[in-house]
């Protein structure tokens, strides 16, 4: 083990040690999906048929209808503004579906490209994902920052950030994917009437439904950065994910049945349909949250496409700040220079 490898695995163990997260402490059972209870073969058995059409699970609810933005702080001209709208695929909870907020940050001058950003699950806040969406602003592109479903203003009373979005409750967890995509989904549709060009950066988890996003809508760039394929067996190896893995234990559930309940959301079973122009990914290689194989399962189901390598871990990627946002602009001012 070199020296960097040395401590990026030691600042991602400290940092997760220093931020300890109880699991989601709601159970259901049962677990409903579209209000009707399975087991998990009979659920298996149910959404196999859209392993070759999986657009058509991940649908975008909007039923020939547009989303709608509310403004809600912030001038119509300013640099940052935040706006807030209804989720088009309401989920349990009224909190999270009802005033979904979304910042915008703008250019300096007119852009000709915008990117949505999609962060990962159990986030504190959002202040990195901020640092990238302004450092990308300052490079003459548009970027959107999406609140994911049960996460800050959406996290229902009593919950922390991220409990309910991905937990032992199998069923819920797969519909909160299902939101979260036709979100990403409506947006990209509002935004193609605006912009030459339209794309997504997943960060973490977020890159899981950034994908998914990616099999319903063609998209000219898609940005993985730590993100995998493969969801059973990450959750069943990752330190984020330790108590949800107990608590499945504790059901009965096994990694091979977790990953036939989820098989749905998996990149590693549907991403073949990814409708992405453009693929580039960011690989954490000393990475205990999503591992380095899982990452390189994900970049095989894109196609091998282009990838920078990081000699950091899921926390310590922090520092690699710069190099990755640096990157994403070059990569979509390059890819409309000249047109």
């Amino acid at each position: 083990m070199n020296a960097r490898e040395l401590f990026a695995r030691g600042f991602e163990r400290a940092v997760y040690l220093a931020t300890p997260r109880p699991g989601c402490r709601l159970t259901l059972d049962p677990d409903p999906f579209d209000g009707r209870v399975y087991s998990i073969d009979a659920f298996y058995e149910q959404v196999r048929d859209f392993f070759d059409r999986p657009a058509e699970f991940f649908r975008d609810f909007l039923d020939g209808e547009q989303l709608t933005l509310k403004l809600v702080a912030g001038e119509p001209d300013a640099p940052r503004r935040t706006f807030a709208f209804v989720s088009p695929a309401p989920n349990r909870f009224e909190e999270t579906n009802a005033r979904v907020p979304l910042t915008w940050f703008r250019a300096p001058r007119p852009a000709r490209a915008a990117l949505l950003m999609v962060p990962g699950w159990s986030r504190p806040d959002q202040h990195l994902e901020e640092r990238w969406c302004r450092a990308l602003a300052r490079e003459g592109i548009d970027v959107l920052l999406l609140t994911v479903p049960y996460h800050l203003a959406r996290a229902p009373k009593g919950s922390w950030s991220g409990e309910y979005f991905i937990s032992q409750n199998l069923f819920w967890t797969v519909a909160n994917f299902r939101q979260l995509v036709a979100e990403i989904r409506a947006l990209i549709r509002l935004l193609r009437g605006d912009y030459d060009a339209v794309g997504l950066i997943g960060i973490s988890s977020g890159g899981f439904q950034a994908g998914l996003a990616t099999l319903g809508e063609a998209v000219d760039y898609v940005f993985p950065i730590m993100s995998g394929a493969g969801l059973g067996a990450i959750t069943w190896e990752s330190l984020l994910t330790r108590k949800i893995k107990a608590a499945l234990i504790e059901r009965g559930v096994g990694c091979e049945a977790l990953s036939r309940a989820w098989s749905i959301t998996d990149m590693a079973i549907v991403g073949r349909h990814s409708r992405a122009r453009t693929r580039r990914q960011y690989v954490t290689l000393y990475d205990g949250i999503i591992p380095r194989a899982f990452q390189e399962r994900l970049w095989e189901v894109y196609g091998e496409p282009q990838r920078i390598d990081l000699q950091a871990s899921h926390y310590s990627v922090v520092f690699s700040f710069g190099q990755i946002a640096r990157d994403i602009a070059r990569t979509v001012n390059d890819g409309h220079r000249g047109t």
